[in-house]
């Protein structure tokens, strides 16, 4: 019975993984990207930072009500505090005055106190509104932040991912390239055994010279594939030991780009580092106003309510001493600081100008890229066109080359160029499609509009 059942289960377990074998399928660009959004460290980071621009933003709110603050205090003292009085007296009718000498309690050992203090801003000379002002921009450019950051995975997992396909593309390649280049010098050492009249022994040689470079370049290829995979995993925030199949559906860029000036006027208003650096031209206009509040006054309400208990009724404990409070008005304004305020002021609208001139500089910067990404595109796009037809035209020139090697119609050094050419050909088609998938991603990345 224990056999039967473990013999069930074992045909349950393998059946269950036989079925996930069959529907597992092959992990596809949105899905990679949908997975390192997910798993990624960085996005987690980026978020954590709107948190805490957030935090700061309610923190400069706070300025907006009134400040309590409630203390008590309990002491025991060693030993009652005493007031001596030594003292002398005119008396009338006494010709000299009498000496008085008594002691007398002031407090008891054992006090209490409760204490209330209340302070309330009712004008700062707008520091308050500038330091609000700033949070709540550092809450907006935090935002951007992510955006850019949520970007910035994207672009890169299509790297990785792009590569990774590439490199197994001409893996595989490659292996063609050595199964045909071995068929090729077998076929070259049996018409030099056969004592072949056109082929010679530098043919043969030449064959496997070839051979033996082609066989380094695949395990050249096969580190690489080895090393993309790597890469899309880290980037996915995946196991490295993860084996993953990759499709090719949606990954290729068939469409030729608008115009150049379309980009440069989605970049202007979508780029997620323009509006950082607009952002931050907002927060040096709130600096510049709260430098500027130093030059006037600051008023504030305050009050405070006391009271005290101790042990000994009387001395200066007492009921017309036990509770008090206060309530007034507070100012504060710096007649003379040695020009300290002025000068912050100036070092505030320096800033300014400083990031104004920084803004200009990543604006011309960005077009730039722009258009090195939107030509690469272009580039790409057209070459590809033109290599997907000559790869047609490789394969027929490799095959009848071969063909008519077997008849030994052909030279050695022909079959080897037509295997030669069609596999640069195929490397050169492979390598524009994914250039043009690259720099798809890299225009999407700069304009702010990444593909998801």
């Amino acid at each position: 019975m224990v056999l039967l059942y473990m013999k069930k289960n074992v045909l349950i377990f393998m059946s269950m993984l036989c079925i996930s074998l069959l529907n597992a399928s092959p992990l596809s660009l949105k899905e990679a990207i949908s997975t390192a959004l997910s798993n990624s460290y960085k996005q987690k980071i980026s978020q954590q930072d709107q948190a805490i621009a957030k935090a700061r933003y309610n923190q400069a709110l706070s300025g907006n009500y009134p400040f309590l603050d409630i203390s008590a205090l309990a002491n025991k003292a060693d030993d009652a505090m005493v007031d001596k009085v030594e003292d002398k007296i005119a008396i009338e009718g006494l010709p000299q005055p009498m000496s008085v000498s008594y002691e007398h309690t002031v407090m008891g050992t054992d006090t209490a106190l409760a204490r209330a203090d209340l302070t309330y801003a009712l004008y700062t000379g707008g520091k308050l509104s500038a330091l609000q002002e700033q949070a709540s921009q550092g809450m907006r450019y935090a935002e951007e932040s992510s955006k850019l950051t949520e970007d910035d995975i994207i672009l890169h997992v299509r790297k990785y991912f792009a590569a990774t396909v590439l490199s197994e593309q001409l893996l595989e390649l490659t292996q063609e390239t050595v199964d045909r280049m071995k068929a090729i010098k077998d076929l070259t050492e049996a018409f030099y055994q056969g004592e072949s009249l056109s082929v010679k022994k530098t043919d043969y040689l030449r064959t496997k010279m070839m051979l033996f470079t082609m066989q380094s370049m695949l395990e050249e290829m096969k580190e690489k594939v080895a090393l993309a995979k790597s890469a899309l995993l880290f980037e996915m925030g995946e196991d490295q030991e993860k084996k993953i199949e990759l499709s090719t559906e949606g990954l290729h860029v068939k469409i030729i780009p608008k115009s150049l000036q379309t980009y440069y006027e989605a970049m202007y208003f979508n780029s997620h580092q323009l509006k950082q650096v607009e952002i931050g031209l907002k927060v040096r206009d709130a600096q510049i106003e709260e430098t500027q509040s130093e030059y006037l006054p600051s008023l504030g309400l305050y009050a405070n309510a006391t009271t005290l208990m101790n042990n000994h009724d009387g001395g200066i404990i007492n009921s017309r001493n036990n509770d008090s409070w206060n309530v007034g008005i507070g100012l504060k304004y710096n007649l003379f600081s040695g020009g300290l305020t002025s000068h912050r002021v100036e070092e505030a609208k320096a800033e300014k100008l400083k990031l104004e001139a920084q803004s200009a500089y990543l604006k011309s910067g960005l077009t730039l890229q722009a258009k090195q990404a939107f030509l690469t595109l272009r580039k790409s796009l057209n070459q590809g066109k033109i290599l997907e037809e000559a790869v047609s035209v490789s394969a027929e020139n490799r095959s009848l080359n071969f063909r008519a090697y077997q008849e030994d119609m052909v030279p050695t050094k022909d079959v080897i160029e037509a295997q030669i050419f069609e596999s640069i050909t195929k490397a050169s088609y492979y390598k524009a499609r994914y250039e043009a998938l690259i720099a798809k991603s890299q225009l999407d990345f700069i304009i702010g509009k990444s593909f998801k």
